[in-house]
């Protein structure tokens, strides 16, 4: 960036404010390497593992994103969340007509990336209920595309199969009170998740799982044994590509004042994972 600007927020959501360069203070951007130098910045972090982060000042992506776009394709979901706002998810708005979606791809492409390669990074509700989100992923891979998936990774294994041939980064969103209303779900979730896993053992790309277990208060206990049952011991062997795989966390929730309230165990536990 040219300049910076004052953020007007005293927390981060989920979204695109999460992905921006950020530093408490004009001195703080500094630290920001890869934001001022792109790729040449790397340097400073990518071998730079700590144990604990104390005090933060400024934080950033590890790689530089020159375009990207955070697209909700639909407000359609086959949850229904208690802490998620009622404006973000519903089981009953149409679908975008996937024509107009095409339409819209392509344009971006060539008028505002000039056929460079854009991050693509797809939410909802819940993306893959789209009927045609398979001919969407398809098309931008056809045109040398990124793409990330935010999921609650409720669809079946046969479905996953397909669609992780063209994910670089899928985020899997475990939600154990909706899980827990439909049968299966909790097994569909581990199986998808361990596939894609081992699919990033045989697929030399930009590839990267992320593992998020939203936790609501009192669920700490049910979300660690659930971890438990998952391949998470895979993810810091290095994949076909010599990196590691991806991460797994558990989240806890917030609301718009910020984190619910957590136990101090609770908390600590976040703090410390």
């Amino acid at each position: 960036p040219d300049g910076w600007v004052k953020c007007p927020f005293t927390f981060c959501g989920c979204g695109a404010d999460v992905i921006l360069s950020k530093a408490k203070n004009g001195h703080h951007t500094k630290y920001l390497a890869v934001s001022t130098k792109g790729y040449e910045g790397q340097f400073k972090t990518k071998d730079n593992f700590v144990k604990s982060i104390d005090n933060p000042v400024a934080i950033e992506m590890n790689f530089p994103i020159d375009y990207q776009i955070l697209w909700d394709i639909g407000r359609r979901c086959n949850y229904s969340c208690d802490y998620c706002w009622n404006g973000l998810h519903n089981n009953k708005d149409p679908h975008h007509d996937y024509t107009v979606i095409k339409n819209t791809i392509l344009h971006i492409i060539k008028t505002w990336a000039r056929g460079k390669e854009i991050r693509w990074n797809f939410g909802g509700g819940e993306p893959t209920l789209h009927p045609n989100f398979l001919d969407i992923v398809k098309l931008l891979k056809e045109h040398n595309q990124w793409i990330l998936v935010t999921t609650n990774g409720s669809r079946d294994i046969k479905y996953w199969n397909e669609l992780k041939k063209y994910c670089n980064t899928v985020n899997f969103s475990a939600h154990f009170g909706s899980m827990l209303k439909n049968k299966g779900h909790e097994h569909r979730f581990i199986e998808n998740v361990n596939n894609v896993i081992d699919w990033h053992n045989k697929k030399d790309d930009d590839l990267w799982v992320e593992i998020k277990l939203m936790t609501p208060p009192g669920w700490l206990d049910r979300a660690i044994e659930f971890k438990n049952k998952l391949n998470i011991q895979e993810l810091t062997v290095p994949g076909k590509n010599g990196r590691m795989k991806g991460c797994c966390s558990l989240v806890p929730i917030r609301d718009s004042n910020g984190l619910v309230k957590y136990t101090d165990e609770e908390l600590n536990y976040f703090k410390e994972q």
